[in-house]
């Protein structure tokens, strides 16, 4: 089904909806919806958050432009904006709140490629130390377990929203025109899809109400791994690289695809409705170049072992290669961190426990047939060039395992851990780069119903100061143990507001959207100039896009920087180190390896003042 059925149109909900239906549509642990804050403090934080990137002249500008639009247009705005938010709580259907309908928008409408700019991926702990299939089995076992007691009605609930975790299995991003759209599949389907050297396998997993068996699961993936060896390895062409296309590409090569013969068709839908992609790569990823080379094969697959045959960034996708590396690749329209980290840490016990794990008789499974017309075959051809040039050469990562101190000793220090390594970026950047750096931090929502992030603008007047203090080294050690206590406050006090519904970017992204989209005045107006001014397009360009996904079966976290001059910073706060993925491109004025190095370096002298 598309999500339309219950996702994307105010129908009334049905009581007898399944129990994961009723994870996504239905409050069940009462929690609150998201506030819309005061229009005034909204503007308060929004110029405090600007003034590190302006000059004085810029900023004293600035300052009478946020002015006069929250005495002016803001209010009618603010007024038009709360009037239709409690429209929508009085209908209690999709939309829930007053932005969740331009988030959806800002995923699915976005046409740029799922791979490196939309999908992140985490590098997890082996569930075991073996080789081979063995660590695909276990997860795949334990996901279906974990999906089996969803089904129930049995999940425990942590105090969060559930309504992602209702999506972890089953969803699809389908490639449309202009706009994609989403399928759920979670209460019907029993199948995975495996891929293996660029061949596609259905594989039910569900057997009279249960969990198939990790030994099943073992012979199963070893059956598939030499079937897939016997005709010729990697084909010449795979139809998974179309999934790293554009998506305005990708969906005019699908209507191709299904057009031209009912064995795609059917392919494609068996693809679509599966619970879940399990990519069995080739070789060792660590081999070329340890961990970079495994994040390299997760991001966007690797030449060496030709991985990049073997992905489909329309769903989630758990990656293990012979030497039992495992990762998984997150679909990330309708999911963030919180409830990937939720449902993989129920699932992780199961995964990491007792099974026997002596090969069983493989089940049956289907290997998925492929009737591929010229010009299917040129769009997988381009596809792959694209890839290689837009994205396997242009991104470049580094990775820091911090290992001097973590989390335990920052607190000793009397700092937050994540506010000390936000403080760590900034330093290091404008070490680098000699200016600041617009921060993006990710604040998970879970908090609220359907909640997903806000942003978290880390780069606040006294981070700025105690980074250019560093830099200057001109103060004293105990002046500038001051600055960076003062800075770790100021930005816990920014993440704290986000976290709790008082952000700024989403109100001022619906604030926007009622002149845009509903049109409540003139999206033309001079009196929306704040919206258009080069400030406000600076202090929302994400030079640093940062995110904290720490939870104990993860070893790595990684994603794509969201500009061309910036970085991507994937990392963690563990007791005792601190894990820290660094990606850029390669095109713009940045340096992974610098970047890490500069982090290190910041680390380290930050610790000097203690």
């Amino acid at each position: 089904l598309k999500l339309q059925f219950l996702y994307f149109i105010g129908t009334s909900y049905s009581q007898d909806m399944s129990k994961i239906a009723r994870l996504l549509n239905v409050n069940h642990l009462g929690l609150p919806r998201l506030p819309i804050p005061a229009l005034d403090d909204t503007l308060a934080r929004y110029i405090a958050s600007v003034r590190p990137l302006a000059t004085d002249a810029e900023f004293n500008e600035h300052s009478e432009m946020v002015k006069a639009f929250g005495s002016g247009v803001g209010k009618q705005l603010q007024a038009s904006l709360v009037a239709r938010d409690k429209a929508y709580e009085e209908k209690g259907v999709r939309p829930f709140f007053h932005f969740e309908e331009y988030w959806d928008d800002a995923y699915l409408c976005a046409r740029c490629p799922n791979t490196v700019h939309i999908s992140p991926y985490y590098l997890l702990r082996k569930p075991s130390q073996a080789a081979g299939v063995e660590n695909a089995a276990r997860f795949v076992h334990s996901v279906v377990q974990w999906l089996l007691t969803a089904r129930a009605g049995e999940l425990k609930d942590d105090g969060g929203d559930m309504s992602q975790v209702a999506m972890f299995l089953g969803t699809t991003r389908i490639p449309e025109r202009s706009r994609d759209s989403l399928q759920f599949h979670a209460d019907t389907s029993s199948h995975i899809i495996v891929e293996r050297s660029g061949q596609f396998y259905k594989v039910e997993v569900i057997r009279n109400g249960s969990a198939v068996s990790v030994a099943e699961l073992i012979g199963t993936f070893n059956a598939i791994k030499q079937d897939a060896a016997a005709p010729a390895g990697y084909g010449t062409h795979t139809i998974a690289a179309l999934t790293t296309e554009d998506r305005d590409v990708w969906a005019g090569a699908r209507e191709e695809v299904i057009n031209s013969s009912n064995d795609n068709k059917a392919s494609l839908a068996e693809i679509d409705t599966a619970l879940l992609m399990v990519a069995l790569d080739h070789g060792d990823s660590s081999t070329n170049s340890g961990l970079v080379s495994t994040s390299e094969s997760l991001i966007h697959g690797s030449t060496v072992d030709l991985t990049f045959k073997n992905r489909w960034y329309d769903k989630h996708q758990l990656v293990v290669d012979d030497a039992g590396n495992t990762g998984f690749i997150f679909e990330h329209s309708f999911s963030d961190g919180g409830s990937w980290n939720k449902v993989i840490g129920d699932l992780w016990p199961t995964c990491t426990g007792n099974h026997d794990t002596t090969p069983g008789a493989a089940l049956p499974f289907q290997k998925l047939s492929w009737s591929l017309s010229p010009k299917t075959l040129n769009s997988i051809a381009a596809a792959e060039n694209k890839l290689r040039k837009d994205l396997m050469s242009e991104v470049d990562i580094s990775i820091l395992n911090f290992d001097s101190y973590g989390k335990n000793q920052i607190k000793k220090w009397g700092v937050s851990p994540d506010a000390f390594v936000q403080v760590a970026f900034q330093t290091a950047y404008q070490a680098m780069h000699g200016k600041p750096a617009a921060t993006y931090e990710a604040a998970a929502m879970r908090g609220f119903f359907h909640g997903r992030t806000e942003t978290i603008r880390s780069l606040t007047v006294e981070v700025d100061g105690f980074a250019k203090a560093m830099a200057s080294g001109q103060d004293s050690k105990e002046v500038l143990r001051e600055k960076l206590k003062a800075a770790a406050k100021s930005q816990s006090a920014i993440a704290k507001a986000a976290s709790t519904g008082q952000g700024i970017d989403r109100h001022m992204m619906s604030l926007r959207m009622e002149a845009n989209h509903h049109k409540v005045v003139d999206p033309a107006s001079d009196s929306l100039a704040l919206f258009s001014s080069p400030l406000f397009a600076a202090a929302s360009t994400w030079t640093l896009s940062t995110s904290n996904v720490t939870a104990p079966f993860i070893d790595f976290f990684g994603f794509g920087a969201v500009t061309t001059h910036g970085y991507g910073l994937g990392y963690m706060t563990f007791d005792e180190h601190l894990p820290i993925n660094v990606s850029a491109f390669r095109s713009g004025d940045t340096h992974s390896r610098d970047m890490r190095d500069g982090i290190d370096a910041a680390l380290r002298k930050m610790a000097d003042l203690f």
